[in-house]
């Protein structure tokens, strides 16, 4: 992970069970690890970060990823802030 003072990551959301029953699509693409494309009708807009994980990661390979290696410089003292933004329940 990065050793800047800001990381920054993103999980898009993949579509629910009623979105897929509507016959909704996701638009949102992961390119790689560190981008995401969304496509607005045909228009694509790429989207950077410090990691990108794909919309079927699960709740642990985002903890082993963002979170664990922060566990032992909590340990030692060292301060960190997590925050966690984004929808529920999908």
């Amino acid at each position: 992970m990065a050793t800047q003072n800001i990381t920054v990551l993103a999980r898009p959301r993949p579509i629910n069970k009623l979105e897929k029953k509507l016959g909704g699509q996701n638009c949102i693409s992961v390119s790689s690890s560190r981008q995401f494309s969304v496509d607005n009708s045909g228009e694509i807009q790429n989207f950077t970060f410090d990691h990108v994980f794909k919309p079927e990661a699960k709740q642990e390979e985002v903890f082993n990823v963002t979170i664990q290696p922060l566990v032992a410089d909590a340990l030692n003292g060292i301060n960190h802030a997590i925050m966690a933004y984004g929808q529920t329940s999908s």
